[in-house]
């Protein structure tokens, strides 16, 4: 009852007018409020981004910063990295869609740190004083390490553009990242946007209710049977946040605006999932490189595991006996 569909084909029209300036020269159609997909399509670019060198963000040349017209007029105002997490992200501003983007960078292929991040056992750790809301300890000392470099950078792209938007965002470990960031802006009196990818559970269901009532819209995309967002498992206590945005079978469905795990939506596929799918949102492979990755080697990730997936005894036991393929 609350999953309002797209097919592709539907959406065709707005990806055109989306992409293009209207009469007065603004970009039209990147709209943070609500889902559509030129909107959805747009914060990919900026979240793949995050997984390019440093010296292309800088002066905005890289891969995705010029893929699209609804990018090409960012301009990069600062860094932020963690050695201990292998975490990273860059924040600025677009004056075309006077908005300020903040983006992380998700897990790396070849990053062994980050995978352990991202999928390590599983413990809840309180957030500050919030009573009985908790989240992932890993993911929780990744956002602690960063944010003394990120809120500063924030802060001062508010005071500066303080009628423009603030959106956040990233792609696996980038989008739980992005997700702790938004809850902290609320508590500094800067409310923003979420529209992320592959975000895995982060937190407790008190956590999910906080991060829906510090988000002025949240949007969470999962791509078909995308792996990373059914971890850690709701057995162990995680709950993800609404809204999901679940494309499947050739449709985007918006889902529950009120329930993280809408049945009907990415949950209905808990036992058939893939990690070839956590790598092409928007049909977009998200490495930085010109390479695109073929349907060979797209099939062999979701039949062999990876070197950088690293489960100990324990976690393969309990992902066999829940169907989970690793």
């Amino acid at each position: 009852a609350f999953a309002f569909a797209f097919t592709v084909a539907a959406v065709s029209d707005l990806v055109s007018s989306s992409l293009v300036r209207d009469a007065a020269g603004s970009i039209s159609y990147v709209d943070p409020t609500q889902w559509n997909y030129g909107t959805g399509y747009t914060y990919t670019l900026y979240s793949y981004a995050a997984y390019c060198p440093y010296e292309t963000l800088d002066t905005w040349t890289c891969k995705w910063c010029q893929a699209n017209e609804t990018t090409r007029s960012f301009q990069t105002s600062g860094f932020f990295n963690d050695r201990d997490t292998n975490t990273y992200g860059y924040a600025g501003y677009n004056t075309d869609l006077e908005q300020i983007i903040v983006a992380f960078r998700g897990t790396e292929m070849g990053s062994l740190k980050n995978w352990i991040t991202d999928l390590k056992y599983a413990k809840l750790t309180p957030l500050k004083s919030y009573p009985n809301v908790s989240v992932h300890d890993g993911f929780y000392q990744a956002w602690k390490n960063l944010s003394p470099q990120v809120m500063p950078v924030v802060q001062a792209l508010h005071q500066q553009f303080a009628n423009y938007d603030v959106v956040v965002t990233g792609h696996s470990l980038g989008a739980a990242l992005a997700t702790l960031c938004m809850v902290e802006l609320a508590e500094n009196n800067i409310p923003a946007y979420i529209w992320d990818y592959g975000r895995p559970r982060v937190g407790n269901q008190p956590f999910s209710m906080l991060s829906m009532q510090s988000a002025k819209a949240s949007f969470r995309h999962v791509n078909q049977r995308d792996t990373v967002p059914h971890l850690p498992l709701e057995a162990m206590g995680f709950f993800h946040a609404p809204t999901e945005v679940w494309y499947h079978e050739n449709e985007w469905r918006v889902c529950d605006p009120t329930n993280g795990e809408d049945r009907t939506c990415s949950d209905s596929q808990y036992f058939d999932t893939s990690i070839s799918d956590h790598l092409h949102y928007f049909n977009l492979y998200e490495s930085c490189s010109s390479k695109k990755r073929t349907d060979d080697e797209a099939d062999q990730l979701d039949s062999t595991p990876p070197p950088y997936w690293p489960p100990t005894a324990d976690q393969r036991r309990l992902y066999r006996e829940l169907g989970l393929k690793f």
